[in-house]
């Protein structure tokens, strides 16, 4: 399953609402769907999409899709 959360029109940016229905997806994500893990995926140079992540609660794990 992929959900993907977008960012919001500027007008609405800085209000907290990726963060709030980022938050909403991981837990219908666990409570409902039953999943054992959730994953998020942002390139390490979107600084602003790293922040909301560790917001919603992931933490950062990086890969070098290069070496491979």
């Amino acid at each position: 399953m992929w959900i993907d959360v977008q960012r919001p029109v500027s007008s609405r940016r800085s209000k907290g609402i990726a963060v709030e229905a980022g938050r909403a997806v991981v837990q219908f994500a666990f409570e409902h769907l039953k999943l054992e893990n959730v994953t998020g995926f942002t390139l390490p140079t979107n600084t602003r999409s790293l922040l909301k992540n560790q917001k919603i609660g992931f933490f950062m794990y990086v890969i070098d899709f290069t070496m491979m």
